[in-house]
């Protein structure tokens, strides 16, 4: 570990990488007429894999707090791309569910964010991109711990 400063850093490496892309995604959401930020579009991928979970799972998956995906979810609602329904289990908790405007805007960001994607790992080998993957998996695996 070299110290030298941000650009050596990995925390403030992986945020700025987060940030920037992002930052990537959401522009090249507008520019395509989707009215979607990256964190709408990721919850309306965690349902678009698993329609009908509560609230307080949404924010656990997604590692968010629950003001945030409460804020989040309650634009979505307004904007007819979610719908939620009363835990019949447990009356305080809301079920979520797409709409299938939700849907069809979800597909529409999935190749968008897919293209994002791509562009951003252009120059990367499959050998670089494993150990990045397995390098980030193991400093959120240490850092979970910590907490």
């Amino acid at each position: 570990m070299s110290g030298k400063g941000f650009d050596d850093n990995i925390i403030y490496l992986t945020s700025s990488f987060a940030h920037h892309f992002n930052r990537a995604l959401t522009g090249a959401f507008r520019r395509n007429g989707l009215a979607v930020t990256a964190e709408q579009f990721s919850i309306l991928m965690l349902l678009s894999e698993e329609d009908g979970i509560n609230q307080q799972e949404l924010s656990l998956r997604l590692e968010r707090d629950k003001t945030t995906v409460t804020r989040v979810l309650a634009n979505l609602i307004d904007r007819g791309f979610i719908r939620h329904r009363q835990d019949s289990a447990d009356g305080r908790a809301r079920i979520i569910y797409l709409t299938p405007s939700g849907r069809k805007l979800q597909e529409n960001a999935v190749s968008i964010s897919a293209s994002i994607y791509i562009q951003a790992l252009e120059g990367v080998s499959g050998k670089e991109h494993d150990q990045v993957i397995g390098f980030l998996r193991q400093l959120n695996d240490a850092v979970r711990k910590i907490q």
